[in-house]
């Protein structure tokens, strides 16, 4: 993708750390980090519920277990 009309790599190089902008590149691979650690933490919420939930219905089976022996 052309972002200028000249063909002034120095004009280009100028323009680019006067306004602060990044390569396309660079905002690619910030944005595809980003995403990898949001997902990261998405699957570890996701098994930190699914292991809390395991946990919950053994504990509640052993527990209804044991009353229901002692009743």
């Amino acid at each position: 993708m052309k972002l200028f009309t000249t063909k002034s790599i120095e004009t280009v190089k100028y323009c680019q750390k006067y306004f602060d902008f990044s390569l396309p590149s660079v905002l690619w691979a910030k944005r595809v980090a980003k995403f990898e650690v949001s997902f990261e933490c998405f699957c570890l919420c996701y098994n930190c519920l699914i292991s809390f939930v395991l946990l919950i219905v053994c504990c509640l089976s052993c527990l209804l277990g044991k009353y229901r022996f002692s009743l």
